[in-house]
Formats: C-alpha cells, sequence, structure tokens
C-alpha cells in the first residue's frame, strides 16, 4: 500500500510540477508577445521618423536648388548693371569732356570776338 501512496503522490507531485511550468512557460510567453509588440510598435515609429526625415530632406533640397537659381539669377544681374554702371560712367566723362572742349572753344570764340570788335 505503501507503493501505491508513494506512487500517488509521485503522479501529485508530477502534476504540480507540470503545472508550475506551465505557468511560468506562459509567463514568459506574455512577456515575449509583450516585448514583441514593443519592438514593433517602434520600428514602426522609427520608419515613420525615416519617411517624415526623408520627405523634410527633400523638400529641404528642393528648396536649396531653388535658391541657387535665384543666387545665379541675381548674380546674372549684377554683371549686367556692372557693365551698365561702366559704359554710363564713360558716356558721361564723354560728354563732360566734349562740354569742356565745347566750353573752351565757344570762351576761345568770345574772346576772338572781342579782339575783333576791340580793333
Amino acid at each position: 500500500m505503501s507503493n501505491s501512496n508513494e506512487s500517488q503522490q509521485d503522479i501529485s507531485d508530477f502534476k504540480i510540477e507540470v503545472n508550475l511550468l506551465t505557468y511560468r512557460l506562459t509567463t514568459i510567453e506574455n512577456k515575449i508577445d509583450n516585448s514583441l509588440d514593443n519592438l514593433s510598435k517602434k520600428i514602426h515609429d522609427m520608419i515613420s521618423h525615416y519617411s517624415e526625415t526623408k520627405s523634410k530632406q527633400a523638400l529641404t533640397n528642393q528648396s536649396l536648388d531653388q535658391v541657387k537659381s535665384d543666387i545665379g539669377k541675381i548674380e546674372t544681374k549684377v554683371t549686367k548693371l556692372e557693365s551698365d554702371m561702366t559704359t554710363l560712367q564713360v558716356t558721361f566723362a564723354e560728354k563732360l569732356a566734349y562740354g569742356g572742349v565745347g566750353g573752351g572753344a565757344v570762351a576761345i570764340s568770345i574772346e576772338v570776338l572781342k579782339k575783333l570788335l576791340e580793333s
């Protein structure tokens, strides 16, 4: 009889150990599931952030290209304006020179006329 009681006890102990092991495995499985869910959410967030960053970078590059184009146009206009300014300065200097020569010629003509009238 003791052998039968011992056998019953062994079976009962075995069931307890199996139940304990089942509980532990279930707990571990739940923790793994939660960890995988958290990891999946973090990966999703990282991918979303990467996509946003990529879009912003593309817009920034587009804006930068536009600014470079605008700067090129402005530099071209500045070069043309500098050329126009130089031409204007030369023209103004020529007019002043002709005016000076013309003024001198008029002054000489007046002096010649004065001399002729005095004589």
